[in-house]
């Protein structure tokens, strides 16, 4: 883990603010949703990647579809297979826009 030399208080309802020159380098705006873990003694803010989830479920479908007898023919399974690729695109645009 790398030291910043930066210090914050926490305040009486349980707060802290991180300070805006991480937040620029993380690419973190303002209402942006953070992850926050414990490790050992540790505390982790992790920026909350939403797409992950999509992606893995997207993956997951494209196999279910691959592995089924339920599409009729070649044509079927690419269009379904194009499908997937224009949405994992559009998931992937919208988190790059952020």
């Amino acid at each position: 883990m790398k030291a910043t030399g930066m210090v914050r208080r926490i305040d009486a309802q349980g707060r802290i603010v991180i300070p805006k020159e991480i937040c620029r380098t993380f690419g973190v705006r303002e209402g942006a949703p953070i992850e926050i873990f414990v490790e050992g003694e540790q505390v982790v803010l992790q920026k909350y990647d939403t797409r992950g989830g999509m992606m893995d479920a997207l993956q997951k479908f494209k196999k279910e579809v691959d592995d089924s007898d339920c599409i009729a023919d070649l044509d079927d399974a690419q269009a379904v297979h194009q499908k997937i690729e224009e949405i994992r695109g559009l998931i992937k645009g919208r988190g790059e826009a952020r």
